[in-house]
């Protein structure tokens, strides 16, 4: 598998690395079910499409931790919150985002 490609791409651009996202999904099915991995993806879109840098960052390195073999809770509710913190208009995706409070608790 080739990892992600990234061109011309301009100052301030938010980018969620679907590689990371992919694998992410497949981890969150495994522990939560295909709406969880729905939700982690609804997710995604959302924060591409508003724009915010460090809701991005943050959800790159939660994507990063939930796919590791034992995802660590404590580090994934920090995570999550910082997405919240950045992008407080996430919590508009209510179901999303009561699927994601589930993986963290």
């Amino acid at each position: 598998m080739s990892g992600d490609v990234f061109k011309n791409i301009g100052a301030g651009a938010v980018i969620i690395n679907r590689s990371t996202l992919s694998h992410a999904m497949n981890a969150a099915g495994r522990t939560g079910g295909q709406e969880t991995a729905a939700a982690i993806e609804q997710i995604a879109r959302f924060i591409e499409e508003s724009g915010s840098a460090e809701a991005a960052e943050n959800f790159n390195a939660f994507n990063e931790e939930l796919r590791r073999p034992a995802p660590r809770k404590s580090l994934l509710k920090s995570l999550w919150n910082g997405v919240v913190a950045a992008l407080p208009a996430v919590a508009s995706l209510a179901d999303a985002t009561a699927r994601i409070a589930a993986l963290v608790h």
